[in-house]
């Protein structure tokens, strides 16, 4: 009897640390991913030399994630389309409080007449681009971390003809936020669309590819300004105010204009 309890006693205690052991490893999958907003100024192509990505939790050490290096048409990323970087385990619970995207030297933009020029690349970019993360996670089970490369605010054209990549990125955590879409009628009149809360302001380009599609995402709570501009003159047609509320996406159908003459 006394040899059975032994042996029930270990049988136990050996399951107790087992299941602390698994709490303890218990891990999540987390994506990053890369994508853009349309651009007005008429480029065939935006071509951007993704080089290294890191990441970090204390803001300190960083991490290199198992990326290729690769030149991504950011074009093909807008309106909600994107592409995975990287796939990894972290321990539950963990929070990415920071980026740094490493760039390489070949990037270029293709122009509307088929012309091909190369992006002078600052060395801050080439050195590494540290993006700040301010969002908390809620959730064990995984997340996805999106790297927003605002094309159309990064190219700057110089006064000789060349053009300057001067990079504007932003990024989140997908499962905190919510987006506003829509559709702009007429479908052929392109206009900048903005949310703008504060000091804080996200922007996008209507697409007449897509039915004169927009979207807006990344948005955390709070009330916005939801500005719809003409996009010569950027001269404000509509403002209205836009309530995000714990993650729910707004989507708003048509938003019909007077036809612009």
């Amino acid at each position: 009897m006394k040899l059975l309890k032994i042996l029930l006693a270990v049988a136990l205690f050996s399951t107790v640390v087992a299941c602390q052991d698994d709490e303890a490893t218990k891990q999540m999958d987390v994506k990053f991913l890369l994508t853009d907003a349309p651009s007005s100024q008429n480029f065939q192509e935006v071509n951007i030399e993704v080089k290294e990505v890191y990441y970090s939790v204390s803001g300190e050490n960083w991490v290199q994630l198992p990326i290729t290096q690769t030149v991504y048409n950011l074009l093909d990323l807008t309106n909600g389309l994107d592409t995975l970087l990287a796939n990894i385990r972290l321990d539950a619970g963990t929070r990415i409080n920071q980026m740094r995207l490493v760039l390489g030297t070949n990037n270029t933009i293709k122009l509307a007449d088929g012309t091909i020029k190369t992006l002078e690349t600052p060395s801050a970019a080439t050195s590494g681009l540290k993006v700040n993360i301010h969002q908390s996670i809620s959730t064990e089970s995984g997340y996805a971390v999106m790297i927003d490369f605002d094309a159309d605010r990064s190219i700057v054209e110089k006064g000789n003809g060349d053009y300057s990549l001067k990079p504007v990125i932003r990024a989140y955590i997908v499962q905190n936020t919510s987006y506003i879409d829509g559709y702009i009628i007429p479908p052929f009149v392109q206009m900048n669309v903005f949310v703008v809360s504060g000091l804080d302001t996200v922007s996008t380009v209507s697409d007449v590819t897509l039915n004169n599609y927009f979207k807006l995402h990344g948005l955390n709570s709070g009330t916005y300004s939801l500005q719809f501009r003409e996009i010569s003159t950027n001269i404000i047609l509509k403002d209205t105010a836009i309530n995000i509320i714990g993650g729910t996406n707004v989507r708003l159908g048509e938003i019909v204009f007077p036809v612009i003459n």
